[in-house]
């Protein structure tokens, strides 16, 4: 028999499984927007991996909410220097794709 204490604690444990499914397609979508905007860009995508840097409850309306989740990565010109990028995602849709300042560099020697 199932009491109603055990049917709250398989609630919970089904809404942290969800959350966790949802956060790794959030990742997985993240991570081909910062691919395809590293190809785009003619920039080189670093170590093929993301991180989530923040996570935070923004309201639409009075009555939704979406969870905004900032995706740091790290790209490069040629592969000399590093630099920092951050897919913001609200939701299931990319909000901004966001760059560290960085010049094209010449691979020419002077």
């Amino acid at each position: 028999m199932i009491t109603i204490y055990t049917l709250y604690q398989l609630l919970g444990a089904g809404a942290i499984v969800f959350w966790w499914w949802r956060s790794i397609q959030r990742k997985e979508m993240a991570q081909a927007h910062a691919k395809r905007y590293c190809q785009t860009m003619d920039l080189q995508w670093l170590d093929q991996n993301l991180v989530l840097r923040k996570r935070r409850w923004i309201r639409e309306t009075a009555l939704l909410w979406h969870v905004e989740r900032y995706y740091e990565f790290e790209f490069a010109t040629t592969g000399k220097y590093r630099h920092l990028g951050f897919v913001i995602m609200q939701g299931r849709q990319v909000r901004q794709i966001v760059t560290d300042p960085y010049e094209m560099e010449d691979d020419a020697v002077h």
